[in-house]
């Protein structure tokens, strides 16, 4: 299904890129990105069409991501823990996007801090995705500009 495959991430980007579906299979976290993710070739940004990015994680097992969400309440900012069930029931029966911001990586784990988009209030709530993982790859058919 897809003609490109990047196993090493020196030249995408997925800042600003929503992930409209996930799945979860055999250790495998795959977002899927409808309007695409970006690409660094030759000093220059490039958007592809529709795109999936695999996480292999370490162990195989949902505990090895950690979602928090943060909810305003009365002028304060909670933190809630997510169960990756929750996120991913979220994201594919349309309730919101998740979209990625900031990426730190340290060994065998990454963190992203990201937004989730809703279409009614609040409209966003800021969260980060804590994932240890043995590998990740990029797929994408076409490069739009």
């Amino acid at each position: 299904m897809w003609r490109h495959l990047d196993n090493g991430d020196s030249k995408v980007s997925l800042h600003d890129c929503r992930a409209t579906k996930v799945s979860f299979k055999n250790g495998n976290l795959s977002f899927l990105f409808t309007d695409g993710i970006f690409l660094v070739k030759d000093k220059k940004v490039l958007r592809t069409g529709s795109a999936r990015v695999k996480f292999y994680l370490e162990n195989r097992d949902e505990d090895d991501v950690t979602i928090q969400v943060f909810k305003k309440k009365l002028n304060k900012i909670i933190r809630e823990e997510w169960t990756l069930k929750k996120l991913i029931k979220g994201i594919n029966k349309g309730k919101y996007e998740l979209e990625f911001l900031y990426r730190y990586q340290g060994y065998n784990s990454m963190i992203f801090e990201c937004w989730l988009w809703f279409d009614k209030k609040p409209y966003h709530m800021e969260c980060t995705l804590k994932m240890y993982i043995d590998k990740l790859e990029y797929y994408w058919s076409d490069i739009l500009a």
